[in-house]
């Protein structure tokens, strides 16, 4: 192997013959594993690199309906009960499937959630944990859709009539049974 002086700062030519090409290679290639070994062995023995912190999965069916405007989201984690004490959940609504605009909808310790004031249309969710000790973010759970349609103000309005009319007739009743009754009295005195 002969070296020669650069021709520019910063350059240097180096003339091989034969075999010592390659062996030049293998040098680089040996020294990769030396140097990731370097990186991540400190990680390891500070604890960075533990386990990776698992997603969660929301326990409802991929696609939801309700006519109420409400749902409960229920998630579970694949976890040690002690390693959930400093793990925080992030719930993330949007209207579309990509997330494009979403909007935290919960944050905290707890498994559940209520979901409430969803008007008719289709909404999009996802779960993910957030390890506070380690400060890791694990992925984000498979999306559930949830379709809210409401009941139609003609079968409100209907429901509303009909509970009208039980009511006028049970309070006719009530009304002519105690007539009946009071006459029945002032007829035995």
């Amino acid at each position: 192997m002969h070296l020669t002086k650069p021709a520019e700062a910063g350059h240097t030519n180096l003339k091989t013959n034969g075999p010592l090409k390659s062996s030049h290679k293998s040098v680089q290639f040996a020294l990769i594993p030396i140097l990731m070994a370097l990186i991540i062995a400190p990680c390891i023995a500070f604890g960075q690199m533990d386990t990776v912190l698992p997603g969660p999965i929301i326990d409802l069916p991929a696609i939801n309906e309700t006519s109420s405007g409400r749902i409960k989201i229920i998630w579970t984690i694949e976890r040690d009960p002690g390693e959930l004490e400093s793990v925080i959940y992030e719930l993330e609504e949007a209207g579309d499937s990509l997330f494009a605009s979403s909007k935290m909808k919960y944050r905290g310790p707890d498994l559940a959630t209520y979901v409430s004031g969803l008007d008719n249309g289709f909404y999009y969710y996802r779960v993910r944990a957030f390890n506070q000790t380690r400060e890791q973010y694990s992925e984000w759970s498979p999306t559930v859709l949830v379709a809210v349609q409401h009941h139609s103000l003609n079968l409100a309005f209907t429901l509303f009539t009909i509970g009208g009319v039980v009511f006028i007739m049970t309070a006719l009743v009530v009304i002519v049974g105690a007539r009946k009754h009071s006459r029945a009295n002032q007829e035995k005195n």
